[in-house]
């Protein structure tokens, strides 16, 4: 038999194949590989642009402690003292809040999470703005503590907007990023724009000090300037969200008529049990940051400066960042309910220790800013960076919006009251023979009451927070659907359909 040996040319050709073959799956694998990471970082995007807006929540509820701290200086503590307007400047932006938070619930649900988010945009701007350039009518002190009051109320509605909007959708959208990390990223982008808020706020307040020299004269330019610096982050994210559309787990879970009745039945306990969490949480923590700058002028020697004292704010402020990062790690390991129990523990062990050893730490301002800084920072390791995970993820897509707004009006009752009457709670621990001692004994009052209210929260978190994969968003959402159909609903029918998808 006769062997036939291709000619080189035959050989060529087939080379020639095996290679155009091998460069064409090569190709389309690239193709593939980087049209999954441009999709991966759209969705993460996405998120982003939804949460990174309540940066202007942390920075427009923490200025205002500056901004009254100011005014003290400029009107004086007799005005200032006697004054229902100026008492109630920060109380009454939760006021607004919770207004915002019930409406915006309702727009969320029933008419989509971009609505609300660029309706809370617009009305964070324009207040703002409004507060900044704040005027009195008649001439007086009181006149223009009034107008303010009344501008701080809308910025409150525009803040209670943006939360069961923005907020639930960064925790639909994150549902939709690929990998092990949807939690971390919620919180990332939701509690940690928060606090990094709070501490520019104080960042903003300390430059503008230095800037102008600790000069009484420029204090009414300052706390103007501190307040109007807020508008940048809503203006900067209006453009990106008006780009975005409502997130796919929105879309697909949307319902016609909501059966009201079958879904508190379902979940009136996590209900419960989160909001009572979310009402003692604010209850404490806004109020510790709100006056960080007052109980630290307490410990300051008498002679300080306006820069002195927005120091050492800013670096009390800036602990709440330490707090948010790392709970975000350890919330994404362990899950939200026993990051959330771990926190408001250790929150507690610091509370106890500043109580009982408060006459000793104040004696040096940098151990006080260390251990007050600490006992922020176990606060947003836990329930800071928990609550809003819990609620916008213990329940179905359906209802999460309006599940989120209740919790949330729950927590700022509490930040309404925490705020209102911190004060006078202080003077009702302030007993002893000399100012000093009463101060003393106010402050560590206060700190002791925050100990064991945490304490609590944590044996209630123990008992309703469920647990939570990375996948609960889908996992809440299949379970409902199931509910429904065992309680005779027609699941094919109840829901809205819908052929939107994701883009930005």
């Amino acid at each position: 038999m006769k062997l036939h040996y291709p000619d080189c040319k035959s050989v060529l050709g087939f080379v020639q194949g095996v290679l155009s073959l091998n460069i064409t799956c090569i190709e389309s694998k690239m193709e593939t590989n980087v049209e999954q990471s441009a999709s991966k970082f759209s969705k993460t995007f996405t998120t982003v642009i939804c949460g990174v807006a309540l940066l202007s929540d942390g920075y427009i509820t923490s200025s205002i402690g500056v901004t009254q701290s100011l005014m003290k200086k400029q009107y004086g503590k007799e005005i200032t003292g006697n004054s229902w307007a100026f008492k109630n400047m920060a109380s009454y932006t939760f006021l607004g809040t919770i207004v915002g938070m019930a409406m915006f619930g309702y727009i969320s649900d029933f008419i989509g999470r971009k609505a609300g988010m660029i309706s809370a945009n617009l009305l964070l701007i324009f207040f703002t703005i409004c507060c900044a350039f704040t005027f009195s009518p008649d001439g007086s002190p009181e006149g223009l503590f009034t107008m303010f009051v009344v501008f701080r109320v809308g910025l409150g509605i525009g803040i209670g907007g943006e939360y069961p909007s923005s907020s639930v959708a960064a925790s639909e959208s994150s549902s939709e990023v690929s990998g092990n990390y949807r939690q971390a990223l919620f919180i990332g982008v939701t509690n940690a724009s928060i606090d990094a808020g709070w501490a520019l706020a104080g960042f903003a307040a300390w430059m503008l000090a230095l800037a102008f020299g600790n000069d009484l004269n420029k204090v009414e330019l300052m706390w103007r300037l501190t307040i109007g610096l807020g508008v940048i982050v809503p203006a900067t994210t209006l453009w990106f969200r008006a780009q975005l559309v409502e997130p796919e787990a929105y879309n697909k879970n949307k319902m016609v008529k909501i059966p009201y009745t079958l879904v508190i039945k379902k979940y009136w306990l996590r209900l419960a049990g989160i909001s009572f969490i979310w009402f003692i949480y604010a209850l404490c923590s806004y109020p510790f940051g709100l006056y960080a700058a007052t109980i630290t002028a307490t410990v300051l020697p008498e002679d300080h400066t306006l820069s002195d004292q927005y120091f050492w704010d800013f670096v009390i402020l800036l602990f709440y960042m330490p707090g948010a990062i790392g709970g975000a790690f350890l919330t994404n390991k362990i899950g939200p309910k026993y990051g959330m129990m771990i926190g408001l523990i250790l929150q507690s062990v610091f509370a106890a220790i500043l109580a009982l050893n408060y006459e000793t730490l104040s004696q040096r301002i940098e151990v006080f800013a260390l251990m007050y800084g600490l006992f922020l920072t176990f606060g947003e390791l836990g329930p800071g960076d928990n609550i809003g995970l819990v609620s916008s993820s213990s329940c179905a897509t359906s209802v999460r919006g309006q599940f989120y707004a209740i919790a949330g009006v729950c927590g700022k009752i509490g930040a309404f009251f925490g705020t209102g009457y911190f004060p006078d709670v202080q003077k009702w621990f302030e007993t002893g023979d000399t100012p000093l001692e009463r101060t003393n004994n106010g402050n560590r009052g206060i700190f002791l009451l925050a100990a064991g209210l945490n304490i609590i929260c944590a044996f209630v978190a123990y008992f309703t927070v469920i647990d939570m994969s990375q996948d609960i968003v889908a996992e809440e959402n299949e379970e409902f659907k199931q509910y429904l159909r065992l309680n005779g609903i027609d699941v094919d029918e109840a829901f809205v359909p819908s052929e939107s998808k994701i883009k930005v």
